[in-house]
């Protein structure tokens, strides 16, 4: 039984629809136009807008909350609402990328959730069709608001940019500010440099990273398909701190003969970086 994945009986439903358009062009302010509530405010600017040669640039979706309200990351946990992008009817995009800052854990009414405070900015890549064609772009964005209540919002953008002779545009500081706290992959100079998960139990996975520095505090996120659900039980550093072992119970609900071979999204965090990959159980 999943009561635990997704607990909405104190959700208010209420759904603020906003709507604003922004301009931006090679020698424009890229900063958008905030589409405001009572207790959130949310823009998309053309956050980085060099294309250096290639037909990548990078949007900026950006959130500021009322004091004591907060808002969730992509998996948020054993309650709470994902943030979703639809960018139907957008011009000139081949495909969009979120990238996702790592999230600070909140207990929400006795469950564990993930997400931010006060603000986050999601940076988008965004691959262009044509080069020397203006992006146009039309994006949908839904997302949750919890404090004693949480509050579904959707609030949709148009931004304009014209990709030609792009320049970097005056939001850079924030950009950065958020780009360096998305997650790298595992690698030698990284928090973790490897990950594996091996099955020990029909329902419980054995999750070992390690490290060329040392941990300290390391936190395990593990995501699976929409549904499933995983509990870290036990955690164990090495003395030497360059080995982490994490137990975990599993709750799937796509059930198989034997979980080995499922892949799972495992993301590490301490001291304030992290990195993940996609991991197959063994």
């Amino acid at each position: 039984m999943k009561f635990f994945s997704k607990f909405f009986s104190f959700c208010v439903v209420i759904t603020l629809m906003t709507s604003f358009s922004g301009a931006a062009s090679a020698t424009e302010n890229a900063g958008g136009n905030w589409a405001t509530t009572d207790i959130s405010r949310a823009r998309l600017i053309a956050a980085k807008m060099e294309t250096d040669g290639t037909r990548e640039i990078t949007l900026g979706l950006h959130i500021q909350l009322k004091p004591g309200w907060k808002t969730y990351w992509r998996s948020p946990g054993d309650s709470g609402i994902a943030p979703t992008f639809n960018w139907q009817g957008s011009k000139n995009i081949r495909t969009t990328e979120v990238l996702w800052p790592l999230p600070t854990a909140f207990d929400s009414f006795g469950f564990l959730t993930w997400g931010y405070e006060a603000e986050v900015l999601f940076p988008v890549k965004i691959k262009l069709e044509e080069i020397h064609k203006k992006l146009q772009v039309k994006l949908s964005f839904a997302y949750g608001v919890c404090k004693d209540v949480c509050v579904p919002i959707t609030q949709k953008f148009v931004l304009n940019v014209n990709n030609i002779d792009l320049i970097s545009s005056g939001e850079a500081a924030i950009f950065n500010r958020y780009v360096a706290q998305v997650p790298t992959s595992y690698g030698p100079n990284e928090v973790a440099s490897d990950l594996v998960i091996n099955k020990v139990a029909k329902d419980k996975v054995l999750v070992v990273a390690t490290t060329s520095g040392a941990f300290t505090k390391p936190v395990l996120i593990l995501e699976g398909e929409d549904g499933d659900y995983f509990a870290v039980e036990d955690t164990k550093v090495s003395n030497s701190g360059r080995r982490v072992e994490f137990s975990v119970d599993t709750d799937f609900v796509r059930r198989m003969k034997s979980n080995v071979g499922r892949v799972l999204k495992a993301t590490i965090i301490d001291g304030g970086v992290g990195a993940e990959g996609a991991v197959p159980i063994k």
